[in-house]
């Protein structure tokens, strides 16, 4: 691609998406952030570039990628990747704090508003807005959400994630799991699909299987902040302190 000196935005997304495929996520960035900061920044391009440095855990460099791009160029692609940042955003304060900041719900409530009145048949919508009503706790709303996300998208992984969550914040644990089984055919994110697993016992009242399925995210990803605290809180339950202690 690099040799046709194609300077399409295809020839561009092509060129990059094969970058990544050859473990070169870094220069892959690169490419496209130079693309952006240029005077020929697309709503693709500002996409692809956003998505990319949150996946590889860069939020900061999301934050600024979608600062470059104008508000007449906010595409459904553009308002999806706003979103999965103030999701990480969400997270991460979460994590610190155990609060997640009333702006941040509204932020990503108005994008999923703005993307349904975009197109009501594009999934990302739907599920954006899912997310803010289960951030919100108004958990009847962020399933009729949800719903309406997979009959549109039924086999989509992001969508089968957020109904799990919707269903355990419902107390649905054993449809929750059955979401789950499906995430797991799919090869959705096993960490992801490991953690609400253990989430989905641990609120069950199932201690033990609770305690295996965030030990095994933590073997996957050691920097897992919510498995590791949801483990010590399992050790706290049984008195084990000084396993608690030691996460």
């Amino acid at each position: 691609v690099r040799r046709s000196n194609v300077d399409s935005d295809d020839s561009i997304l092509l060129e990059v998406s094969a970058m990544v495929s050859m473990g070169e996520a870094e220069s892959a960035l690169k490419r496209l952030t130079n693309r952006v900061y240029s005077d020929r920044c697309t709503p693709a391009i500002c996409e692809a570039s956003a998505k990319l440095a949150i996946a590889m855990g860069l939020p900061e460099v999301a934050w600024q990628v979608l600062d470059e791009c104008v508000e007449d160029a906010q595409t459904i692609g553009v308002l999806d990747a706003r979103a999965l940042a103030l999701v990480h955003k969400a997270d991460a304060q979460r994590n610190k704090s155990g609060l997640i900041l009333p702006g941040i719900v509204s932020d990503l409530e108005e994008c999923g508003r703005k993307m349904v009145e975009m197109d009501r048949e594009d999934h990302r919508g739907w599920l954006a807005a899912s997310i803010a009503q289960r951030m919100n706790s108004n958990l009847e709303d962020a399933e009729t959400c949800i719903v309406r996300a997979r009959r549109i998208a039924e086999r989509e992984p992001r969508v089968l994630i957020e109904e799990a969550r919707v269903r355990i914040d419902r107390m649905e644990f054993g449809e929750a799991r059955s979401v789950l089984m499906e995430c797991d055919k799919l090869r959705a994110d096993k960490v992801e699909i490991g953690f609400l697993n253990g989430l989905s016992y641990a609120r069950e009242g199932r201690i033990e299987d609770a305690e295996r399925r965030f030990a095994s995210v933590l073997e996957l990803d050691p920097s897992h902040v919510s498995a590791r605290l949801n483990l010590a809180s399992v050790y706290l339950y049984r008195n084990q302190y000084s396993e608690a202690a030691n996460h």
